[in-house]
This record gives structure tokens, sequence and C-alpha cells, in this order.
């Protein structure tokens, strides 16, 4: 999220087009600036600036700490909840027309100190920080898109002024955000692909001219746009970029649903790419616990993190996940863009706190195989460890809740346990388990690398 909040049409830090149509007559708090972070090491191939990423998986959540957020927490403060969810990025940035008020001068003033502070420290607390650069400013274009030479300079000299001033503190930046859908343009008017690519060509050089080290991620789109990030591609963007970004939403069903759109994202790019892997950054995605037909109980919002990142790091190609956000950023029940943080707006923890806390610590120490559907709407996700394997099995649909007997083999062994909630199950530790699936994944350790699931 973007370090300070103003009233606005205009929303920041996005909540997919689904959401927005949920409270599209209110208005939102603009989170100013809002950026991924999360590339991984790029290693360049041919002609291209698309390699493949060799850091670790990221997971990290949307954030706001600017004095007037909704974090309203010092940097320490904001780093212990941090080290205690087990996250290692965090999303935020530093908008332009914040930046530079006046024309010409471009200034880190007391309103932006919280920012400028956290992003300076983060990564020596052992958080990358993932920053966005964006929207329009009022004092080029009209605070349009930025089209015109002058209006495109002056977005480059902004960019610059970022990437000079945090060398060495930010790696990962992300161009925009949502500008397939004109986030953060009077209007909102949708984004053109070959406009937006023209200005990724000319970030990304002068990014790298800084620090060849810097990872760029383009796209930044709400939803899994893959006609905008089709038309990038067509447009030369695969030469200016080190990743894609997107932000697939799919609230109110549930996370499998977003599998098939990463995939289809990728299969798209591949006629691109040569047949390399196009590295994915979901840099937002959440559900709104709200009353209504698109919010989400809890308990269930807790369950969907945990299933999002058993799922997501099976796919090779998706490096990252961020989540939104940290803290819901206010108390209206019929606004879904109050109602998607971790914690509640007086800072108390939610259900999907322990889930993520319990799910990072093991991603931290095991190894993402496989996730497939089994049988009617069971699904098995495939960790190896080095104890073993982890398998993570749950039932889709909220209404199917299957009784079965899950074996491993012959005098093989399997332990069980739930994730942050107690799940009953007969035979736990011998070779043979019988219980009833629901959609909160139920965790089994074992020897064997495979398991039958009979019904």
């Amino acid at each position: 999220m973007y370090i300070l909040i103003r009233h606005n049409a205009t929303a920041g830090m996005t909540i997919s087009t689904m959401l927005r149509s949920s409270v599209s007559t209110c208005n939102r708090y603009v989170v100013t600036a809002i950026l991924m972070m999360g590339l991984g090491m790029i290693l360049f191939l041919g002609s291209s600036a698309i390699g493949s990423a060799q850091d670790s998986f990221k997971i990290g959540v949307n954030e706001n700490v600017g004095p007037t957020g909704a974090g309203k927490g010092n940097s320490e403060q904001l780093h212990e909840i941090y080290r205690s969810l087990g996250l290692n990025s965090v999303r935020t940035g530093i908008l332009w027309d914040q930046l530079e008020r006046q024309k010409g001068q471009l200034v880190i003033d007391r309103s932006l100190a919280g920012m400028d502070n956290f992003l300076l420290q983060a990564r020596s607390k052992g958080i990358e920080p993932l920053v966005g650069l964006g929207y329009g400013n009022k004092l080029y274009d009209a605070g349009a898109f930025p089209k015109s030479p002058e209006a495109q300079e002056g977005f480059i000299r902004y960019a610059t002024f970022m990437a000079n001033r945090y060398k060495g503190s930010v790696k990962y930046y992300e161009l925009w955000n949502e500008y397939d859908i004109g986030l953060g343009i009077p209007g909102n008017p949708r984004g053109d692909a070959a406009l937006y690519t023209t200005l990724l060509q000319k970030v990304y050089a002068a990014l790298k001219a800084i620090d060849p080290e810097i990872v760029v991620m383009g796209g930044a789109t709400s939803g899994v746009d893959v006609a905008f990030v089709t038309g990038m591609l067509e447009a030369g963007a695969l030469k200016m970029m080190d990743a894609v970004s997107v932000h697939p939403y799919v609230y109110p069903y549930s996370p499998e649903k977003a599998l098939p759109l990463l995939d289809k994202l990728e299969s798209e790019a591949a006629r691109y790419t040569g047949g390399h892997a196009l590295p994915v950054y979901a840099t937002e995605i959440g559900w709104p616990d709200l009353k209504g037909p698109k919010g989400t109980d809890q308990p269930v919002v807790a369950d969907y993190l945990a299933r999002t990142l058993l799922l997501f790091p099976t796919r090779s190609f998706v490096k990252g996940v961020w989540w939104y956000d940290r803290i819901d950023d206010g108390l209206d029940p019929n606004k879904g863009n109050h109602h998607l943080g971790l914690f509640r707006h007086d800072h108390s923890p939610k259900p999907v706190t322990c889930a993520l806390s319990e799910v990072s610590k093991l991603l931290s120490s095991h190894k993402a195989i496989s996730a497939q559907q089994q049988g009617k709407q069971i699904w098995v996700a495939k960790y190896s460890g080095a104890d073993g394997f982890l398998f993570a099995v749950w039932s889709e649909g909220r209404d199917f809740q299957p009784s079965v007997t899950i074996e491993a083999g012959p005098n093989v062994k399997i332990t069980a346990r739930g994730i942050c909630r107690d799940i009953t199950v007969t035979g736990n530790g011998s070779a043979s388990l019988s219980t009833i699936l629901t959609g909160s994944p139920l965790l089994l350790f074992t020897s064997a690398d495979n398991i039958v699931i009979k019904q």
C-alpha cells in the first residue's frame, strides 16, 4: 500500500474489479503508493529480459505505513508483526504526486518520512520491499496517463529518484497498479497496453542503469487480465521487464478458481517466450469478510488463505503471493475494502493470521511438487521436506464433506493435523486414517511419496 491516504473516488491499493463493483458508490481511501515486491533473481535469456527467479518464494502483504494510514505503527512494531506471520516481503510505495508537488521538485517531506524510513530499513530486517511506481500527476497531462514527452520524462525522473534514493534498500519495483482499468487516473479510463509498454521500456532502462540487480515487474493487472498482458507482449514488453504481476482475485469463489486463470496466462505467454517460463507474481489477492453475496465468513477466509499458499507454489512459474491487506481500512459493514485485512481496524487479529503463520512456516521447510484434483472436489497438494513428504488434502465445495480413508502403503505411518483447528482423525499415526474432509486443509506427514484416498 502506499504511504499516505486521501479520500478520492479512485481508490488506491486495488481490490479487484468484483470488489470494486460492490463499493463503487462509496468514496474510498486512496493508498498512495502501492507496489509489489518479490521477484526473484533474473537470468537473461537471449534478447528477452525474462529469466528464472532464483530467490525464495515470496509471501507478503500489502501495507500502508504512513502516519495517517491504517498501519499507524512504527517500523519496529510492523517488522515484529511480519516476523510473527512468517512474511518475507511487503508491497508498498510512494506515489509520483506525493513526491513531486511542485513541478521539477522531487522532495521527501515530513509526510513521507515514515515510508522513507521504512523502505531504508526493511531489507536489514529481513523484509524485501516491493515498491510501486504510479500514478498520474496533475502537473503533467492533467493527471492522465503519462503520454506526452514531457509527462513521460517527468515520470522517469520520479522513477530515477526512487531508484537512486533506495539503491541497495529496494530491489523490486512494479510499474503502476492496475493500469489496465485506469486506477489512479480521473475517470478510470481503460489503459492502453502499447502506451503502457512504451513507459515500461523507459522505466526499465532507467532503473537498470542505476542498479542492474533491480527487478522490474510489469502488468500489475486487475484480476488476471490476459488480454492486457498479451497486448504488452505484442508491443515487445518481454524485453522490458523481468516478470509480470497480476491480481488474481476470485471472491466470493474459492482459490482453486484462480489456478486456471494463471495457467491460461502462462500458456498465452509461452507464444512469446520461446518456451521459457514467464515469472508471475500475484501481488494482490484476498477475500472480504463482510456480510452479503460478495462476502466470506472469517474462518472460511482463513481456509482460503491456507489453500492459496498451498496451491500457488505448485505452479513453478508463480514466484510470490501478497495478501491484500494487513489491516482493515475501515468499519463500514457495506464496504468490501474495509474488510480485507489480516487484522481488524482495532488491530485485533482475525483467524486468517494464524493460518498465515502456520502455512508460511510449512513453506519455509518444504518444497512444492504438485497440486491435483482427485475425485469430486478433493484437492491434494504435495510437498517434500527433509523428513519425508507433506500432503495437504481438502474439499473444495463448502457443502461437500466426504468421509474418506487415507493410506500410504503397508506399514507406512501417516501423521495428521489441521491448520489452526482440530480435525478428528481415526487411526492417526497408523498406516490407515479415516476422517471427514472439509474446506480446512488436513496436513499429512509421511515417508511415502504417494497416498491413496478412498471415499
